[in-house]
């Protein structure tokens, strides 16, 4: 789930195993738990968070300095980034939004989403060489909202910063489903004044400033955007941080001027 407005921007990203097992998320070891076998009740970190519903209703609570409840009501507007049966699956799904962050009365659009792969580690219970392993490393995916209606997902990926094997930007609103254009240009304008730690120790460069250009199979020009870091990174997404940042620009001939949510890999 990623929601944003013209001045928060929320992600929860909970892993779900099989039905009625037990995975650690927590470093204290609380566990996530599936409660009920068709996914509808699911709990993380010692009830910090709930997730409850099925399709086209689901209700979102988290506990922590920074409380939320939100429903949701998902729409039909699916957005697919991969399709390998037996692989990987990942879609999202247009969504709405209402509740309260902290004491902040909270609505807009967002995204529900959905993952699932298998890989090496799903058979193998050794370290796999780099060598053997898909040869992604760096990658970002971003969400903002045009207006009260209309979202755009953003995404690159590649075997390193500026070499991109999968580019993409998926529009949609509330009334159509919108289109997918591959003619994208990422890039980095200047980067953080100091990398960020991982907690494996790694140090990773991350971007203060970056833009976006989306052109329409026939080259014209839809968009360009330039974003801005909040520099409110947070560790947690595969080997990268999740953020927020603002965002100014055009698409479609209207101005963009709002707040986006942003993952972000560089190793």
């Amino acid at each position: 789930l990623a929601a944003t407005s013209a001045r928060h921007s929320l992600a929860i990203s909970p892993s779900v195993p099989e039905p009625q097992a037990i995975w650690d998320i927590e470093a204290d070891g609380d566990p996530a738990v599936v409660e009920r076998e068709d996914g509808s009740l699911l709990r993380f970190g010692a009830d910090d968070l709930v997730l409850e519903g099925s399709s086209p209703c689901v209700r979102v609570r988290r506990g922590g300095v920074t409380p939320a409840e939100l429903e949701l009501e998902i729409t039909d507007k699916v957005a697919y980034f991969s399709r390998i049966p037996g692989v990987y699956d990942h879609w999202s799904l247009l969504a709405t939004y209402r509740g309260t962050v902290g004491d902040d009365r909270v609505e807009g659009l967002c995204t529900y989403e959905y993952a699932r792969g298998a890989g090496p580690y799903s058979v193998a219970s050794r370290r796999i060489p780099g060598w053997a392993k898909a040869p992604i490393r760096s990658f970002t995916y971003q969400v903002l909202n045009l207006d009260d209606e209309r979202q755009l997902l953003l995404t690159v990926a590649g075997p390193r910063r500026g070499l991109h094997v999968h580019e993409g930007a998926w529009e949609r609103g509330l009334r159509d489903h919108g289109a997918m254009h591959r003619d994208v240009t990422f890039a980095v304008t200047a980067e953080r004044s100091a990398p960020l730690r991982t907690p494996d120790g790694r140090r990773m460069r991350m971007p203060a400033t970056w833009a976006w250009t989306v052109r329409d199979v026939a080259g014209t020009e839809l968009g360009a955007l330039d974003c801005v870091a909040q520099d409110d990174w947070t560790y947690g997404l595969g080997a990268g941080f999740v953020g927020s940042f603002t965002v100014r620009g055009a698409f479609r001939g209207r101005p963009v001027d709002t707040v986006g949510y942003v993952e972000y890999i560089d190793v």
